[in-house]
């Protein structure tokens, strides 16, 4: 097999595992709520990745080679705090808003990148980011600005957001950790969130906000936990990484678009009918990225990195955001 084909397979492969991400997630929480199903998530994952870690790289990667409070300090914003942010507001939204959302971290990049460098984006940058915002919010509102009960955005979607922010600031974070494979820092970082989802969701069970599933609940949500733990989150990472390397960045991340396709495709088996105006605006929206990429691509220096696959897994989080300053 040519290596521009298992490039374009492993990229397919993980971009449509992503994507089925959200509505199995979906499905769990009708046994186990979305505090538990995260952590529960990234305690298996986080787990396997060291273990992957440690027989690639040996054990001298565990240690923090002095940089301990920042893993801890990244693992709270970009494991943390975007997926119990993401999976509590895909709770209280649908699996392809969240993931048409999730897609449009590129883009929140440029606007970040913007407001950190006082360096405004090229015109034709800005003009595609505003076009997948536009396609996004289509989507989310259905056409309607009446408020959520007709289709307008809610707590649900606002979390996610604040979830796809979190993560663009932990990438540009993860730039830092210089001579640090993608492998290292991402189970790391995914160890040191883990503990901290555990921490939390401990917290607001003992508080009362949560219950602790029993024993049904996870025997029913075990498959599917494994699914959204092992396929979506290690093998997906795994897959994409394999692919950068493949393909290049500026060709593997047109695949990200199958993220939000896939969501959608998958909602629609399962008996969902999206509007004409909720398909508009996902076609302008999957349009406006693949734009952003090609973008990117034409003016992609050597050794600058694209984003990649909008998440909220982490391949390459550091390239992300030297991408993201090419803007």
């Amino acid at each position: 097999m040519s290596r521009p084909l298992l490039g374009a397979l492993l990229a397919s492969g993980a971009a449509i595992a992503l994507g089925s991400l959200f509505p199995v997630a979906a499905g769990i929480f009708q046994h186990v709520d979305a505090l538990h199903t995260t952590t529960l998530r990234y305690l298996i994952a986080a787990a396997l990745l060291l273990l992957i870690l440690v027989k690639v790289e040996g054990r001298q990667a565990l240690r923090f080679d002095g940089r301990m409070w920042q893993i801890i300090g990244l693992g709270v914003i970009g494991i943390a705090g975007v997926n119990l942010l993401s999976f509590v507001g895909l709770a209280r939204s649908t699996p392809q808003n969240t993931a048409l959302i999730v897609s449009l971290q590129p883009c929140i990049a440029v606007v970040v990148m913007w407001l950190r460098t006082r360096k405004a984006p090229r015109p034709a940058k800005l003009g595609v980011t505003l076009l997948a915002l536009l396609g996004v919010a289509l989507v989310i509102t259905k056409g309607s600005l009446s408020g959520a009960a007709a289709g307008g955005i809610g707590a649900g979607e606002g979390l996610v957001l604040i979830a796809a922010l979190l993560w663009v600031l932990y990438s540009i974070g993860a730039a830092s950790l210089t001579g640090w494979s993608p492998l290292r820092y991402t189970a790391l970082t995914s160890a040191a969130g883990a503990l901290v989802m555990a921490a939390i969701t401990q917290g607001i069970t003992f508080a009362g906000g949560a219950r602790t599933p029993s024993l049904g609940d996870l025997s029913a949500a075990a498959w599917p936990l494994l699914y959204i733990a092992v396929v979506c989150g290690v093998g997906a990472i795994l897959a994409w990484n394999a692919s950068m390397k493949l393909l290049g960045p500026s060709n593997a991340v047109l695949f990200s678009t199958l993220i939000p396709i896939t969501a959608l495709t998958i909602q629609i088996v399962r008996g969902y009918r999206p509007g004409t105006i909720e398909i508009a605006g996902a076609v302008i929206a999957v349009i406006a990225l693949i734009a952003s990429s090609l973008l990117d691509r034409r003016t992609a220096r050597p050794n600058t990195t694209p984003l990649p696959p909008a998440r909220s897994h982490h391949p390459e989080p550091a390239e992300r955001a030297r991408e993201s300053t090419t803007a």
